[in-house]
């Protein structure tokens, strides 16, 4: 070993090549800096200073569990001001998750399920609950039970007096499963329900108010005679009121005078031979070829009859009596001519109204 040691200043820390050999000694006369050269030839600094930066960054080494370091504050709190997770504890103030997207929760228990979760704020096992306290009482709030069930509240209890859903400015959007859930306020007209079915009928049982459709044979209160209102009108009541009115599609029978403005028959242009009064009071026939003529008149009925070019073929009226000047005698035809035919009782009789152009 040198038994010499030689050393040198400077204004700055000294770097390999300011040493002329080892073991010699250099001075920062800047900061007071002392340093050497080892046989490796690297500098190194003789009881160096250290800043507030590398004395933390010589902490940071060692911190971390089990290193015993005690700090007496944490970002300027003390120990109280941080809630415990390894025991009971407690807090004074309200506890706030701050907007914005929060971490993502993977569960620490279990190997069944591989399920994540983002903007978590409060993560609740299965057979954990959220409970209330009051004078020493503890009473359930909300749970997930070991049953795989969410339970609210807790029954059989005087302290939790009911459930009450606030929903905002409306009251009708308290859902469940997305539905709405029904309340009283949802009674009576209007209330949009839509139920399975109305006193175990289901809603094709009954009919609608508008344009009504009813089978089987309904019953309605039979409105006294000369009603006219929009009452329903049964055929009790029909029937009684067509007693004294006569039917436009069916024969009738007057028994009193009657008065009509006007009445306008049927012209039919006949092009069988049998005299119908069925197709019209009035009829018209052009005859081709020698005819005879059939007819179907009932008692009290009757039919004229315009014939035209009777005189040039031989007609044959069915059995009737001619009334004539003449007597019962048939008249002779000529171009055109017109009969009356009608029947009493069972005799058809005619009468020869004259020619016409």
């Amino acid at each position: 070993m040198a038994n010499v040691i030689r050393h040198k200043r400077g204004t700055s820390n000294p770097v390999a090549g300011d040493f002329s050999q080892t073991a010699e000694l250099l001075v920062n006369t800047t900061d007071g800096g002392l340093f050497t050269k080892t046989d490796g030839g690297s500098v190194v600094e003789i009881g160096a200073h250290q800043t507030a930066a590398e004395i933390l960054a010589a902490i940071k080494t060692v911190d971390g569990s089990g290193s015993g370091l005690d700090a007496d504050t944490v970002d300027g709190l003390e120990a109280a001001s941080f809630i415990r997770s390894d025991t009971q504890d407690s807090v004074t103030g309200p506890i706030e998750f701050s907007a914005g997207t929060l971490q993502t929760y993977d569960p620490t228990s279990g190997t069944a399920g591989s399920d994540t979760a983002t903007d978590v704020a409060i993560a609740l096992g299965s057979g954990h609950r959220i409970v209330g306290h009051n004078d020493g009482y503890i009473r359930s709030l909300f749970e997930w039970n070991s049953n795989g069930d969410i339970t609210i509240g807790q029954g059989s209890t005087s302290l939790i007096g009911g459930i009450n859903f606030i929903s905002g400015s409306s009251a009708t959007n308290v859902k469940v499963n997305g539905n709405r859930i029904l309340t009283t306020a949802d009674e009576g007209s209007g209330n949009g329900l839509d139920a399975d079915t109305l006193d175990g009928q289901e809603g094709s049982y009954y009919a609608p108010l508008a344009s009504p459709t009813f089978t089987g044979t309904p019953a309605a209160p039979t409105a006294s005679a000369g009603t006219n209102t929009t009452q329903l009108a049964t055929t009790a009541f029909v029937q009684g009121a067509l007693t004294n009115v006569a039917l436009t599609n069916t024969a009738q029978s007057f028994t009193a005078q009657q008065t009509f403005a006007e009445l306008k028959e049927t012209t039919y242009s006949l092009t069988g031979t049998d005299i119908d009064p069925a197709n019209g009071s009035i009829q018209t026939k052009t005859v081709a070829a020698n005819t005879t003529f059939t007819e179907s008149l009932e008692a009290g009925q009757t039919v004229v009859l315009l014939l035209n070019a009777g005189a040039s073929y031989t007609i044959t009226w069915p059995t009737l009596t001619w009334v004539t000047s003449d007597g019962n005698s048939a008249p002779t035809l000529t171009a055109n001519d017109a009969f009356v035919f009608w029947k009493v009782s069972t005799t058809l009789y005619g009468a020869y109204v004259g020619s016409y152009a």
